[in-house]
């Protein structure tokens, strides 16, 4: 239902990616397969990491990939793109639990809207919280570029998803399709936030940490999301 961020799930092996000159082809630098093994281990790479950090080195991308340095530097001309790819199977499965939401609004009653909506707010946030460690990657690698990767296209974010829901949710809720423009866009960093919170930030803020605090986040989330939405 709310956009986490500019979106576009497609992948495309191989060197084709590359902008600018092509090195010489390494000995190892020979199928898609190989593409996706190098992607596989720098992905796995970030997934470890608690903090999201995006500092993982093109040679453990390589000794995990097991190829060649210049293997991986053949298919991705620097360490921000291969880190972009990383993020494709983040866009593919946002893109699953949007149209599955989008689905149900088309079918949902006016009188049902704040339980459904409720629901649907529930979803987004634990399929956030679920890729936890990818969502920061994707927050990290913006602040750092200050804008999205060439590789993502902006206008996919508003074509997929900011206008796909908005028709759907207009006749819905208690305000105009403005004010819902700008509330959806508030309640993803607002939920981009609180789920990227460490566990003794969650105990700051709610008072109780763990599994507890993180549903007291996801209960606020639903409350929040109501009340901008219905008037009554």
């Amino acid at each position: 239902m709310f956009t986490l961020g500019a979106v576009d799930g497609a992948r495309v092996a191989g060197a084709q990616w590359r902008d600018g000159p092509r090195m010489a082809r390494p000995k190892h630098a020979d199928s898609a397969e190989t593409w996706e093994k190098i992607v596989r281990a720098a992905r796995e790479l970030t997934r470890t990491d608690e903090d999201g950090k995006v500092d993982v080195s093109l040679r453990a991308v390589a000794k995990r990939a097991g190829c060649s340095l210049g293997t991986i530097q053949y298919y991705f001309d620097s360490k921000e793109r291969l880190l972009e790819h990383c993020l494709d199977t983040y866009y593919d499965a946002l893109l699953r639990v949007s149209q599955q939401l989008a689905e149900l609004l088309r079918s949902t009653r006016r009188e049902d809207a704040p339980t459904m909506i409720s629901q649907g707010v529930r979803v987004i946030y634990r399929f956030a919280l679920g890729e936890r460690a990818r969502l920061k990657l994707r927050v990290v690698t913006n602040a750092a570029r200050g804008i999205m990767h060439p590789h993502r296209d902006p206008s996919v974010l508003a074509s997929r998803y900011l206008n796909w829901f908005v028709p759907l949710l207009v006749p819905l809720v208690d305000i105009d399709e403005r004010q819902l423009r700008t509330t959806m866009q508030s309640m993803t960093f607002l939920i981009v936030q609180y789920v990227l919170l460490q566990d003794s930030d969650v105990a700051t803020v709610v008072g109780v940490g763990g599994d507890e605090g993180r549903q007291a986040l996801e209960d606020h989330v639903v409350e929040t999301a109501n009340r901008l939405l219905f008037r009554s």
